[in-house]
């Protein structure tokens, strides 16, 4: 198959988000909050299949996006597991997103999601509308 670089690379373990440019050289850092040790976020590759914007309403009404937008922050995007084998996607995936728990992200232990990959709304505005494209691929490596 042909080769893929990553638009970002998620660092579990330091709660980093690297910005990739076309070369795979690493041109930004921000700080991020990453799973917590009960639902931690699972290493591998994901592929950005959507994008929304608060507040949310076009999501199911059952959703927490929906009854609860501003868990979310600004903007969020739709990332899927990917087969590192095949290059299927998986049916299950994850949100990089912005929180209204901002102050969370000046701790030292950042690892408090659901899985998610949580960014201070600033960031998430920036990344999800300006650095990720649907169809890129981001790198969670532990």
């Amino acid at each position: 198959g042909q080769k893929v670089l990553a638009k970002g690379v998620v660092d579990i373990t330091n709660c980093r988000f690297y910005v990739y440019n076309e070369y795979g050289k690493a041109i930004e850092s921000f700080k991020v909050a990453a799973g917590a040790p009960s639902t931690p976020t699972k290493p591998g590759i994901r592929k950005v299949l959507g994008k929304q914007t608060y507040p949310y309403k076009t999501c199911p009404r059952k959703s927490k996006r929906y009854r609860f937008p501003r868990d979310y922050g600004p903007r969020l995007a739709y990332v899927n597991h990917v087969d590192t084998i095949t290059g299927e996607l998986f049916d299950r995936g994850d949100y990089v997103h912005g929180t209204k728990f901002e102050r969370a992200l000046l701790r030292e232990n950042r690892h408090v999601t659901h899985s998610c990959v949580r960014f201070h709304n600033r960031d998430a505005m920036y990344i999800v509308l300006d650095v990720l494209k649907i169809g890129d691929y981001l790198k969670y490596v532990k």
